[in-house]
């Protein structure tokens, strides 16, 4: 076998920001939380005295007999009183039902982890190591310790019943233990280098403080396994056996699909976070020589002895400009993703190519965003029943989901900053020539990341009960709604992610040259956090609110399929205009000034990224250019926005001095639509302007340039409207002669100016996916 090349001259630290094995660790703890607070209500009922008050399932099937006879049009009690009837929990209780089995669930996790370690060493007869009878043998083990430089010393263990050469750390706080087996202790008089490499390797855990990681998450998986994913997988169809059965048959089968749904993603979870913890290990144990020479050496003989899973297929790529290749040339062979899913261990030829490039423990790969996508959205309804009945509190309003938002933004933002941070260093490389360029590679894998994203947010949300209980309801979810509503999840999900990785993306060079990195961080965080949150409780809804649209008798004869746009659009008009068009104008704002601190920073003197690599900076190392800044944007908002309202004046006041019938036998409501056409023609023409410089940010140009000439134009219009009066019908017209415009003035310059807005987002998305559209015909 061919032994990997040597570590480039570049290598990120992956020890310099939030490892892969703590975000891997906080999906599988989102993904346990949420499946103990949903199917740990059983066992909750058992603790408590009164069961009848927190039992789900009676609960749905008095509602489902309701809404039955509500349907068929017989008599039935007002809204008001079903929940005094069907039993159903106050706010107190409905807290309890979610809050209680979460605690439950980890209280027993924690007793687990703590008395593990003493039922370890019993069960598997682990004996002290024998310094007296092996002092060379001890020396060495004080040694890689010291070099290792572990934060507390361990105990050290042997198993003299294991003859292959294998180590393990375990322990708890205060108490770290090494496991020392037989073969490896005989390994160290044949072959010292070897031996040195599995310590440092085992001793790397514990630097790297993963051992709670690891079985904490063993620990949880052991419980959820046997007392939470096995009783429940059955409790769904359990009232399909009762004669007495309410409710259609597709909601029995829907909570089945989210249980086996969630079934299958923990402990995928699970895996991911064993191995990654591995990798980051024998990064860690690679910082020393000694380490480094000894880990090529045992997993290249470790190679050689296991065989490799078939590579996946060749994937064709197009050149730049979207041209195929042409039929003859070989398309190039797809690097293996160092995710094997169905192991707890990498494979040892991973794990080389892990050692070569640390630049592959920063991937956040596209399994990895559909699991977090489909526990986010199973958390959901957890989160909602923890708010659920609050007084002020709109169970679909963007308070609500605050929590979720909360975890979607900050492991998003971690995970892409992790991905963007690996881009940009290996993207000032010089004289290292690549198949394909690292940035392009991010940027190609973030884009799978977004789609897989949103596929799990949707699917997620298919199997979740608040589609589920809709079944029953009067107001019943069609088939077309349902799809179309999910598409829109899937789709939101995709921009979200595209917009916090390009904003990641131009914060990275003002993160390495600010004293404070973390600062930058938290504010990224705290961008991505409202904007998610305001994405949530709008795409959430729109099923609900295109069926009822469906009530409305101007509205009932539409197809679903045309009935669900208008409900997106005529639920967003009646928001605050000005707070609404000053969240789009943030939104293109925020990546755009990280790219103007990025220039001033860079102006000041080089970027040295010294404190995120693994080694001095490579001679030659330059930074990427910056993202462009809003120059552009402001320029041309400020000459179309004002030009156009000094145009639109004089227009007016001409017409109303020489020819007043000009503009007398044209309505006002043509001269806002105009104003607003002008929005999507600049916005269009701002992004096609700026694609050069900005590529596929462009479009937040255009967007915020029709969200800053938007007021100008509409307040010209409204002021060049009052200007013809006063000119047309005398100076004693009080409805017209005004010196400043009204505040109702500006609230219908604010109100028009949104709709225009929207009309330039729409037509910014239309060109985006028509531009990717032509674009993958032309390289098939």
């Amino acid at each position: 076998m061919t032994v990997p090349a040597a570590p480039p001259q570049l290598r990120p630290d992956p020890f310099a920001v939030t490892s892969g094995t703590t975000l891997r660790f906080g999906l599988l703890v989102l993904a346990m939380s949420a499946a103990a607070s949903t199917t740990g209500g059983a066992w909750t009922g058992w603790l408590l005295v009164d069961l009848d008050a927190l039992d789900p399932v009676g609960t749905q099937q008095c509602l489902f007999r309701i809404l039955e006879d509500l349907k068929a049009g017989r008599s039935t009690p007002p809204p008001e009183q079903w929940e005094d009837i069907c039993g159903g929990p106050s706010i107190a209780r409905s807290a309890l039902v979610n809050l209680l089995p979460l605690a439950l669930f980890w209280l027993a996790v924690l007793a687990l982890y703590w008395f593990r370690p003493a039922l370890r060493i019993r069960r598997r007869g682990l004996r002290p190591f024998p310094a007296a009878a092996l002092p060379a043998t001890a020396r060495e083990l004080d040694r890689l310790c010291r070099v290792a430089g572990v934060p507390e010393t361990p105990v050290f263990l042997v198993d003299l019943l294991a003859p292959a050469a294998t180590g393990l750390a375990f322990g708890r706080r205060g108490r770290r233990y090494v496991m020392l087996s037989r073969g490896l202790l005989q390994l160290y008089e044949r072959d010292p280098a070897a031996f040195r490499a599995i310590v440092l390797h085992e001793l790397a855990h514990l630097r790297n403080r993963d051992v709670d990681i690891a079985f904490l998450t063993d620990a949880a998986w052991r419980l959820y396994l046997w007392f939470l994913l096995l009783p429940a997988l059955f409790s769904p169809l359990t009232p399909l056996l009762s004669p007495g059965r309410s409710g259609p048959l597709l909601f029995y089968l829907l909570s089945a699909f989210q249980l086996a749904l969630v079934g299958v993603i923990i402990p995928l979870a699970r895996k991911s976070v064993l191995r990654s913890r591995e990798l980051h290990a024998d990064a860690r144990a690679a910082l020393t020589a000694e380490g480094a020479e000894g880990l090529r050496k045992v997993l290249t003989e470790a190679a050689e002895t296991q065989p490799e899973p078939p590579a996946p297929p060749p994937k064709r790529r197009r050149r730049a400009g979207g041209a195929p290749k042409p039929p003859g040339q070989a398309p190039e062979a797809r690097e293996r993703d160092p995710d094997d899913m169905l192991s707890t261990h990498p494979h040892p030829r991973t794990r080389l190519r892990a050692l070569a490039d640390t630049g592959l423990l920063f991937r956040f790969g596209p399994g990895s965003a559909l699991a977090f996508g489909i526990a986010a959205s199973f958390s959901y309804e957890p989160v909602i029943g923890l708010s659920d009945g609050l007084p002020g509190l709109d169970r679909s309003g963007a308070l609500a989901v605050l929590p979720l938002a909360l975890i979607l933004g900050a492991g998003l933002t971690l995970a892409l900053w992790r991905v963007e941070l690996a881009a940009f260093l290996m993207a000032g490389r010089a004289g290292q020539e690549t198949a394909q360029p690292e940035p392009e590679r991010a940027r190609e894998r973030i884009a799978d990341v977004g789609r897989l994203l949103g596929f799990g947010l949707a699917l997620g949300s298919l199997g979740s009960n608040e589609y589920a209980l809709s079944l029953g309801s009067v107001m019943e979810i069609s088939p077309p709604t349902l799809l179309l509503s999910l598409a829109a999840l899937a789709a939101g999900g995709q921009l979200v992610v595209w917009w916090v990785a390009g904003t990641a993306r131009a914060w990275v060079p003002v993160a390495l040259t600010a004293r404070r990195p973390r600062v930058v961080l938290v504010f990224l965080v705290c961008c991505a956090v409202p904007l998610i949150a305001l994405w949530l409780a709008y795409l959430l809804q729109l099923a609900t609110w295109t069926e009822t649209l469906g009530t409305n008798r101007r509205w009932a004869g539409l197809p679903d399929v045309l009935r669900f746009p208008v409900a997106a659009v005529v639920y967003l008009v009646p928001n605050p205009p000005l707070a609404m068009t000053g969240l789009m104008a943030a939104v293109a704002l925020v990546p755009m000034l990280g790219g103007v601190l990025a220039r001033r920073a860079a102006a000041k003197g080089p970027v040295r990224p010294d404190a995120y690599l693994l080694g001095p900076t490579p001679a030659g190392w330059r930074a990427p250019e910056p993202e462009p800044g809003p120059g552009a944007a402001l320029r041309a908002a400020a000459w179309t926005g004002g030009g156009g309202a000094v145009l639109c004046w004089a227009v007016h006041v001409l017409s109303a001095l020489f020819a007043p019938e000009l503009l007398l036998w044209s309505h006002f409501l043509h001269g806002l639509a105009l104003a607003g056409l002008v929005q999507v023609v600049l916005a269009l023409v701002v992004a096609r302007r700026t694609r050069a410089r900005a590529g596929t940010w462009g479009r937040l140009h255009g967007l915020l340039a029709a969200a800053l000439a938007g007021p100008l134009l509409h307040l010209g219009l409204l002021v060049s409207r009052d200007h013809f009066g006063c000119l047309h019908w005398g100076f004693d017209a009080a409805d017209y002669c005004r010196p400043v415009p009204t505040s109702t003035a500006w609230w219908i310059a604010l109100q028009t100016q949104w709709w225009g807005l929207i009309a330039a987002a729409v037509a910014l998305l239309l060109g985006a996916a028509l531009a990717r559209r032509s674009k993958r015909r032309a390289g098939t």
